[in-house]
């Protein structure tokens, strides 16, 4: 499954380092918009197929992309 962050996001590049140090072959694209600019802007926001996934905490968000990247992967 393809991770999609926002590059405008805050710490997105930070996010998107977490990611590659927890598995190397996560798939991650940074797009210049994810169409949802209000959020972004408040929060740190990842795209995982349909699942828009948000937190006031990248580690939080963080461990929620893990946990639907597992997910994901039981099926």
């Amino acid at each position: 499954m393809k991770v999609k962050l926002c590059k405008n996001n805050k710490a997105h590049s930070q996010i998107e380092k977490m990611l590659k140090e927890y598995d190397k072959d996560i798939e991650i694209k940074v797009k210049s918009c994810l169409g949802f600019c209000k959020t972004c802007k408040e929060k740190y926001t990842a795209l995982i197929g349909d699942n828009f996934l948000k937190s006031s905490d990248k580690d939080k968000l963080f461990n929620k992309i893990v946990k639907a990247l597992e997910g994901d992967n039981k099926q």
